[in-house]
């Protein structure tokens, strides 16, 4: 994420950051720096949040995706801060792959893990199975949404455990 000292420092902004009004909620004074398009990601409602989902980067299938979004000028001080609006964002380089971006300059995005790559523990389903009827055990697997999580990597095929297992 850091470049050299001469470098200066941009965020891509696709979502609130769209607004100078919220912009400026959290940088007060700060101005978009100007408009700028991310080739290779598309816009997804895929983060959670403790009632609703925000607003997502997630790679394309293909390089003719694009978002456009703005650029934000900042500083170190003022990069905290957006890093402090946006918990459970990485901060990811992707200068690489704007539009002509500013010379000398990184581009950073807010992008949230995705959480369709994350596993579902078996140790986790194990701590959950004790509180569960045996006999509704199946029931119970059959009626949680597992959407979007391959039953391979969840360990599905075989969470109806034996006594051995």
């Amino acid at each position: 994420m850091e470049g050299n000292s001469m470098s200066r420092t941009f965020v891509f902004g696709y979502g609130s950051l769209l607004n100078e009004l919220e912009v400026q909620r959290t940088l007060p004074g700060k101005a978009i720096f100007g408009h700028a398009t991310l080739i290779g990601w598309r816009r997804k409602f895929n983060k959670g949040g403790l009632d609703h989902r925000y607003l997502n980067l997630v790679p394309a299938n293909s390089e003719v995706r694009q978002v456009e979004g703005t650029l934000i000028e900042v500083t170190p001080a003022e990069l905290a801060a957006l890093a402090r609006r946006e918990p459970g964002y990485e901060m990811v380089d992707v200068t690489s792959q704007v539009v002509a971006p500013p010379e000398d300059s990184v581009v950073l995005a807010f992008i949230a893990p995705s959480f369709e790559k994350l596993l579902v523990r078996r140790s986790y389903l194990e701590r959950i199975r004790p509180g569960v009827p045996p006999e509704e055990w199946e029931q119970w697997l059959q009626e949680t949404d597992f959407s979007g999580i391959s039953t391979e990597v969840v360990g599905i095929e075989n969470a109806s455990m034996d006594e051995e297992g």
